[in-house]
């Protein structure tokens, strides 16, 4: 794209020159005739000389000024680019991070879980402890087990780990009345 516009910019520039330089033609050969000696037709080439050397300068100028543009454009998109690469490897990174952060979550749930497996066996044991007279069958409710266990002395918290429900709800059913 910036060659392009390099391209159509140096054409238009060209093409006012020779404009330009057409004009003078034409004015040179009306002034051809107006000229008496040689030193009038010298002075008025070399006249033409410099005013062809300004334009050529110019010209040079735009193109380097275009030039100078387009390498500071051309270092700022490969800035751009070695930043998106920076953080396509963090984005990497961080998913990596995640992966292993998962991992380890999952480790640590199934060892919990595991954990939790063996306090559940240690609840039934001692639920069974709890049960020596045969008071806490399966059949019987969630409130009568929690009327027998706080009969026998058992805290609260204790009822609430071996039945295996809130520690609220076993203090609602100590305080009911019936």
């Amino acid at each position: 794209m910036l060659n392009y516009f390099m391209i159509v910019s140096g054409s238009i520039l060209i093409f006012i020159s020779l404009s330009l330089l057409g004009r003078e033609l034409k004015k040179s050969n009306s002034n051809a005739q107006s000229f008496n000696n040689s030193s009038d037709i010298i002075q008025y080439i070399h006249n033409m000389e410099k005013t062809l050397n300004e334009m050529n300068e110019s010209f040079y100028e735009i193109c380097n000024e275009l030039e100078g543009n387009y390498s500071v454009h051309d270092k700022e998109l490969q800035l751009m680019y070695n930043e998106i690469q920076s953080l396509k490897k963090a984005n990497d990174n961080v998913k990596k991070v995640q992966k292993k952060m998962k991992k380890d979550l999952r480790s640590e749930i199934n060892e919990k879980n595991e954990s939790n497996d063996k306090e559940n066996k240690y609840q039934k044991i001692s639920f069974e402890n709890h049960d020596s007279n045969n008071q806490l069958e399966k059949g019987t409710t969630t409130r009568e087990k929690v009327k027998y266990l706080h009969k026998l002395g058992k805290s609260p918290s204790e009822i609430a780990r071996v039945l295996n429900i809130g520690i609220g709800e076993v203090e609602l059913f100590i305080n009911i009345k019936k």
